[in-house]
């Protein structure tokens, strides 16, 4: 009935600290003697546990505990309960049995006397029993605690009570109640599959914008789901888009959410000039401006707020004075005249959607009676749609300033502060920027902001290799649509604080160096924290053989 590879015991393996027999107990012996009856017996009614199709581990688990306990008055099952049971207590006593023999594994005294006269060691007084006991020592204290020092033991099933001495002084110091090593509370894997968890009440939707920022680099990532609550924490499971820098490490990174204001700059972008003052220059106007060679320039207004222009075509450079083209009134179109002031810096004429400047040898100029002048006769205007000419008296309307880079932003900087991090619209295309500089003015202020974008490199073995590129190696040709943040929310991926990798080898790097108190000879308790934080596993004593100062560092 029992398959023959069925592995009821076995011999001791590599790794266990004790002999150990069994595999199972009294419920899996009977699962396995239930599945020989089913298949060596057709007939034989089935239990009413059989194991389901999709059965999970928690399932089964719950299965064999109710089958075990469940009374079926079938003779058969009786007799195949019983005989679990027997093979269950019968290994449990062999193991005891075989662990008894050895010094290491043996428990009761008589045969840890017989063990060690075997040696010529008669122990006294001839019952005892001995432990390791750390002792945790107030903050700010230390000193020698002397030899007898008592320790009471109760055990929690009511047996009497155990009283332990100390054998010799002991040397305490708090800085030696809990010294770590160097990295245990930082993480050594990277941000692939990483879970981020918030508080139910923070002020986080699907679809929102922020930023995962490690170190000097940052990438905007995009909400694209939320968990339900967790019963026992109150956290909520963040989903990310495909944004996510999988390669940047978890230990680092940081994702900021929930911004506190959304701000719009002022004009910005190619083809826009800042002004020193106010131009109050609007749309639609034309503008002339001289070059370095001396030669004016002509460009339309597309678009233009207080200290700030658009241009279609030209643009002037830093230091440009700018002035206003004035529309030139056409007195007579049969004979081509033009209402022209007495004087001015310069005549231009708009053909064909461009602008062009009229010479003097161009212009005839038309007088009256008395020789006054009234009016220019154009000699060639073919194609002429406008007129333009900037009056001599015409004061400058503005003149180019430097740094048309930065953004200028109306009011106050509120919140923002140089080194915050923001995301940034250009176009229509979401960047993280930095703010590196605030220059605060009456009614305005002025951000100097370091973008990033994210820029893909195949490397020669044909992986891709991830480049930040930033702004003096960037396309600025789109416009700064807004910004968004300072952020109210920061959350980093679980277990960033926690160095999972565990200890391996003699040499130890301790964090923040050696204590005073850490001597050679000196005795430590070394202990894993486990990942639910709730205790310790696999507690191991160990002695300090030599230690190094300066390089923080003890061989045990």
């Amino acid at each position: 009935m029992i398959q023959d590879n069925a592995d009821l015991t076995r011999w001791n393996r590599a790794g266990l600290a004790k002999f150990r027999y069994i595999s199972g107990n009294a419920a899996t012996y009977l699962d396995l003697l239930r599945e020989g009856l089913e298949s060596g017996f057709p007939d034989w009614k089935p239990s009413p546990f059989s194991e389901a199709v999709d059965e999970s581990e928690k399932d089964r688990l719950e299965r064999l505990i109710d089958q075990y306990l469940a009374a079926r008055g079938d003779l058969t099952w009786e007799i195949s309960r019983s005989f679990a049971r027997c093979a269950h207590v019968l290994c449990e006593h062999l193991d005891a049995y075989a662990n008894e023999g050895y010094l290491r594994t043996a428990t009761q005294w008589d045969n840890v006397r017989r063990l060690v006269a075997m040696l010529d060691y008669h122990p006294a007084p001839p019952a005892s029993a001995a432990t390791w006991q750390v002792l945790k020592v107030k903050d700010g204290l230390s000193g020698t605690v002397e030899a007898g020092f008592q320790l009471k033991y109760s055990p929690p099933d009511g047996d009497p009570p155990v009283i332990f001495e100390t054998l010799e002084d002991l040397d305490v110091d708090a800085a030696l109640n809990s010294v770590r090593l160097s990295g245990w509370n930082r993480a050594t894997g990277n941000l692939s599959g990483a879970t981020w968890l918030i508080g139910e009440d923070a002020d986080v939707t699907a679809g929102q914008t922020g930023l995962i920022v490690a170190g000097k680099n940052a990438r905007v990532v995009t909400v694209t789901a939320i968990s339900e609550p967790d019963s026992e924490t109150g956290l909520v499971e963040l989903t990310l888009d495909e944004n996510v820098p999988t390669s940047w490490k978890k230990a680092d990174a940081i994702l900021l959410l929930s911004p506190k204001s959304v701000r719009r700059p002022r004009l910005n972008g190619t083809g826009v000039v800042q002004l020193i003052k106010p131009s109050g220059i609007v749309s639609g106007e034309m503008v002339a401006w001289k070059d370095r060679d001396d030669k004016w320039i002509f460009a339309k207004v597309s678009e233009a707020d207080s200290m700030e222009i658009a241009f279609e075509g030209s643009q002037p450079e830093s230091g440009d004075v700018l002035y206003r083209m004035v529309p030139v009134e056409e007195k007579d179109s049969s004979t081509n005249k033009f209402a022209f002031p007495g004087s001015f810096r310069m005549a231009a004429r708009e053909s064909g959607g461009s602008v062009e400047m009229i010479g003097t040898d161009a212009m005839d100029p038309v007088k009256d009676d008395d020789e006054v002048l009234r009016y220019y006769t154009l000699k060639n205007n073919s194609g002429i749609s406008r007129v333009y000419h900037v009056p001599t008296e015409a004061e400058p309307a503005g003149s180019v300033a430097a740094g048309a880079e930065e953004y200028e932003f109306d009011g106050d900087p509120g919140d923002l502060k140089s080194g915050q991090w923001i995301v940034a619209t250009l176009g229509s295309e979401d960047l993280p920027g930095k703010i590196i500089r605030i220059t605060e003015q009456e009614d305005s202020f002025i951000l100097k902001i370091e973008l990033q974008e994210k820029k893909e490199k195949r490397a020669p073995s044909g992986s891709i290799r991830e480049e930040v590129v930033r702004p003096e190696r960037m396309s600025r040709n789109a416009r700064l649509v807004r910004i968004s943040g300072p952020f109210e929310l920061e959350a980093r991926p679980e277990g960033y604080d926690r160095n999972e990798t565990g200890v391996s080898g003699s040499l130890l790097h301790l964090d923040g160096g050696l204590p005073a108190g850490l001597v050679r000879g000196k005795a430590l308790i070394l202990e894993q924290e486990n990942g639910e934080r709730d205790g310790f596993q696999n507690p191991l004593k160990v002695t300090v053989k030599s230690l190094n100062q300066d390089a923080g560092t003890i061989v045990i």
